[in-house]
């Protein structure tokens, strides 16, 4: 806090990256031996990368006395955080050993390919919002945030076809918080009840296509999604040693739509399909999710 109405904050976010190269050996004149491996001999370089996402948010309540209490203004920035574990490349040789071990200088080398297990991926974001209490215990808000998917990169780091478009959230939330003023038994330790509500949207990244404008170098799915929830939150105890109970419930529903999607000779064989090429293919359900938390301030 740098006065009553400005406060900063700020934090990380720690994340890792790894990275892997393997080396595979196969000696063929091994392989009926009696030799544990069977003739394989398989060396792995792997590194990792600790780094940080930064975030940073500045609180503003207007500077005047008759409504610094009641509205608030913020703005908050989260970086990039990207993901990679296990890329890196897979050498292949089969050839043949001597008679202590070492591979021959002659082997027949496969064609390098591309390994990767796991990709995660968060753009930067930027959020804006406002709160405020038209009247004691209502606490109504609102923010959108921008997030730059425009950057996004497949994990062979090429831009998607078609590329990838920047989306912008809107959510809106208000709770409702009393003091039941319960005077017997357990019950007099609740000393505030908060009844929570909300609702957003969430825009897909994924731009619609048509096969005869651009072919896709993969598929990616995605829908809009609107997400309503509900939430209840409990307070017992003094100011100082306060329990804080807290519960949520949350749906996410995911609009139908019809994307197109181009199955190759391999994809439609497993997908049982009797032949490859562009399909249309139906996206849409729900998601849903519940949970809690349990604070202790003292």
């Amino acid at each position: 806090e740098i006065t009553r109405w400005l406060s900063l904050g700020g934090g990380v976010i720690p994340s890792v990256t790894s990275a892997a190269e393997e080396d595979v050996f196969q000696a063929v004149n091994k392989i009926n031996e009696d030799d544990p491996v069977r003739g394989l001999r398989l060396s792995i370089h792997q590194t990792a990368t600790v780094f940080v996402v930064p975030i940073l948010g500045i609180l503003i309540r207007p500077p005047i006395e008759a409504v610094m209490d009641r509205v608030a203004i913020g703005v908050c920035f989260r970086g990039e955080n990207e993901q990679n574990h296990g890329k890196g490349v897979i050498r292949q040789d089969i050839g043949t050993e001597d008679e202590y071990g070492e591979p021959l200088p002659v082997a027949l080398p496969y064609p390098d390919h591309y390994n990767i297990n796991l990709v995660s991926y968060i753009p930067w974001q930027l959020t804006g919002g406002v709160s405020a209490k038209p009247f004691e215990g209502l606490t109504l808000a609102y923010d959108m945030t921008f997030k730059r998917y425009s950057e996004y990169r497949t994990y062979l780091e090429l831009t998607p076809v078609p590329p990838f478009k920047d989306t912008y959230t809107h959510r809106f939330g208000a709770e409702y918080a009393f003091d039941p003023g319960f005077t017997s038994g357990f019950r007099r330790k609740i000393r505030r009840i908060g009844l929570r509500g909300g609702y957003y949207y969430e825009p897909t990244p994924v731009q619609e296509w048509e096969p005869s404008e651009q072919e896709p170098n993969n598929n990616i799915y995605g829908s809009d999604q609107d997400v309503f929830s509900a939430g209840l939150s409990v307070i017992l105890g003094q100011e100082k040693g306060e329990h804080e109970f807290e519960m949520y419930f949350q749906y996410h529903h995911f609009r139908g739509l019809s994307r197109y999607a181009y199955f190759d000779d391999v994809y439609a064989f497993m997908s049982g399909l009797e032949d490859p090429g562009y399909k249309q293919v139906d996206i849409g359900g729900y998601v849903w999710a519940i949970g809690g938390s349990y604070t202790l301030r003292f």
